[in-house]
């Protein structure tokens, strides 16, 4: 078991990465869904991005219908 918690924001403002002296952070932005497509391509394989990027897509897909 691995536990993880995700969180799904929308709105946001992208600010200065504060990060701790041993994380590597490299930020991509990309349109969400170039994002869900980037996960079903495998061009993103992280495993807990790939859950996080697909439940948001059905939850934003939920809400519009």
């Amino acid at each position: 078991k691995s536990p993880a918690t995700m969180y799904l924001a929308k709105g946001i403002k992208f600010s200065e990465a504060d990060p701790e002296g041993t994380e590597k952070i490299d930020l991509v932005k990309v349109k969400f869904d170039d994002a869900v497509n980037m996960v079903m391509n495998s061009d993103i394989t992280h495993g807990q991005s790939c859950v996080l990027i697909l439940k948001a897509s059905e939850f934003l897909r939920k809400q519009e219908g």
